[in-house]
């Protein structure tokens, strides 16, 4: 880098009447990229809280990956019957938004603190993911009074009546924004979505799905939503989509102060309600630092991502961005231990194992924990690894218990209530995904659980007992909603004690409910059988791996339920069975 005389820069300053500080940048080296990198946005929302959204329009959307959408719900009318359905919605990574406790309209004498603000624990208690962040007026009716009482606890207001588009550059009132009424006009809804491919946010709103009132049809919604991708349009809920396109305003003001090994840029979050977690995708101008800077939010290394974006978390309120070989910050490099016994060393950076990050859609091998060492990157109860006695050449040489020789296949035992590993990952889509862990344990009662990032996203998943240490099944879930980009994964064990080789993760796959393995190196014979017992097909092989034999057999098939007989010939054999399911 070209160096400067800072005499010079003080005697120009003093020229220009103007003034240098030596603690900041003149612009803001960080800028939001429009729309997360899409020609353009679009949310669905979809007002009242009705039953056709749970019985039309949930089993569309449980059909899509790639779209999230708002229900602005109300107690008047079918909320409060279909609570599992609307939890279910929430769960999936669709978004429940305030449309007040009974309906009315607000500009006539009705009580707005408990028709809005009191309404929120409401749609909260509906399950533990929900987050109330925006609000819809009930017959398109404000006012100042209404304004100030949404403001409170809400980061956007919607209202109706317009085009429902907003530019990029252009800020809004948050406390007034315009969305387009469907009337039945699929060609309008159709040209405002072109509209929005050229950079802009579209809002649209909707009431009943295939029922119920000022119904849009599934056909409609769906030729919709087609349109919407084939423009290339981001598909994310009146909050995920709101609060990137108001963070924008704030992160690209963000100036930026100088440290010792490069430069800090801190900022504030534009409203108290904005959610807890606001994903940005920035470009972000490293060139003051030198090649191979570091970008790093709160001790956490952020990869750039292909086209050299960064995907930052935007509530994290700073980032650091440091010469290349700095140290993580210290106040933050070491994550919190379960306990406060274990391994001790002196903490170093966290970074992925293999050099790049796990992806997701994908596997986790489970014995590819990040570097970083005890306290950053694992937690054990002790120190030894009781796998390695057993291993001519170790997989790794640290206080994990990991059985098997490098370039084998390597698991994770000894397991222990509290251990604790990390991986860091790259989530290719938000969105929730399905997730198979091959487990086995001659014990009851093992348990487990993954967070992303600090929060618990599964729940207690139990390591169902496969009747022998090297006898590996399979036990299966579904993710909370995972924003894109990069993140630290933790897999905890709640409840020792068991043996886990990797875990899946997929929005497509075939799944087979067992997983065994065997150490013979005879001929096996599989047989496959549907449920009325006809011999389908049959193949002699070396490989004992239920389960790669099973997925070579089954590719074409069709889905559902069949048994395969498998076993030495002349042994006697084993029958299990099996599963072909699309999963999403």
């Amino acid at each position: 880098m070209k160096k400067f005389n800072s005499s010079f820069l003080c005697n120009m300053a003093i020229i220009c009447g103007c003034i240098l500080s030596v603690n900041s940048f003149a612009a803001t080296p960080v800028t939001t990229v429009a729309w997360n990198g899409y020609s353009g946005a679009v949310s669905f929302t979809f007002d009242d809280g009705l039953g056709s959204q749970i019985t039309n329009l949930k089993p569309l959307l449980d059909k899509m990956s790639d779209i999230h959408v708002t229900l602005f719900v109300t107690g008047a009318y079918a909320f409060n019957q279909n609570k599992t359905g609307f939890a279910a919605l929430a769960k999936a990574g669709h978004e429940l938004g305030n449309h007040t406790s009974t309906h009315p309209h607000l500009t006539q004498g009705a009580n707005l603190t408990t028709e809005i603000t009191g309404f929120i624990q409401t749609i909260k208690n509906v399950d533990p993911v929900v987050e109330v962040t925006t609000f819809a007026t009930p017959y398109c009716e404000s006012s100042a009074n209404v304004k100030s009482e949404v403001n409170k606890n809400h980061f956007m207001l919607r209202n109706c009546g317009g085009q429902g588009l907003f530019s990029w550059g252009q800020e809004p009132d948050w406390m007034s924004m315009d969305s387009h009424y469907w009337q039945g006009n699929l060609a309008t809804s159709t040209g405002h979505l072109n509209s929005a491919a050229s950079g802009k946010w579209h809002v649209h709103l909707s009431h009943g799905v295939g029922g119920d009132w000022d119904i849009i049809s599934t056909n409609d919604l769906t030729s919709l939503i087609q349109t919407a991708r084939d423009k290339k349009l981001w598909m994310g809920s009146y909050s995920e989509v709101g609060a990137y396109y108001r963070a924008h305003f704030t992160m690209d003001k963000a100036q930026s102060t100088t440290t010792s090994d490069g430069f800090k840029v801190t900022w504030t979050s534009p409203h108290s309600a904005m959610p807890k977690s606001v994903p940005l995708r920035v470009k972000i101008d490293v060139s003051s630092v030198g090649s191979g800077a570091v970008v790093e939010q709160k001790g956490k290394v952020i990869s750039p991502e292909s086209d050299g974006s960064y995907i930052i978390e935007f509530m994290a309120l700073e980032l650091n961005v440091k010469k290349s070989g700095s140290q993580p910050s210290s106040s933050t490099s070491v994550p919190e231990s379960s306990s406060s016994t274990g391994i001790t060393s002196s903490a170093s950076a966290q970074s992925p194992f293999s050099g790049s990050p796990i992806a997701i859609p994908g596997t986790l091998e489970m014995e590819n924990y990040d570097l970083g060492g005890a306290d950053v990157a694992y937690f054990d109860s002790d120190d030894v690894n009781e796998g390695a006695a057993s291993a001519t050449t170790p997989y790794r040489n640290d206080g994990v218990d990991v059985g098997g020789n490098a370039g084998e296949n390597a698991v994770v035992g000894w397991t222990a209530t509290g251990e604790w590993l990390e991986y860091t990952v790259q989530v290719a889509a938000s969105g929730t995904y399905k997730f198979v862990a091959h487990v086995a344990t001659e014990q009851d009662g093992g348990t487990f659980h993954i967070e992303i990032d600090g929060t618990d996203v599964t729940g207690p998943v139990t390591a169902t007992n496969s009747g022998g240490w090297d006898t590996y099944t399979t036990v299966e879930g579904t993710t909370q909603n995972l924003a894109m980009g990069s993140h630290i994964l933790r897999f905890v064990v709640d409840q020792a004690s068991f043996n886990i080789d990797k875990i899946i993760f997929s929005t497509s796959s075939t799944k087979i409910m067992q997983d065994l393995k065997y150490a013979s190196s005879n001929v096996y014979m599989y047989e496959i059988f549907d449920l009325q017992g006809k011999l389908l097909m049959q193949q002699r092989s070396m490989n004992q791996n239920v389960t790669d034999v099973w997925k070579g057999l089954n590719k074409n098939l069709s889905n559902g339920a069949y048994f395969i007989r498998y076993g030495e010939k002349g042994k006697n054999l084993k029958t299990q069975k099996v599963y072909k399911t699309s999963l999403r």
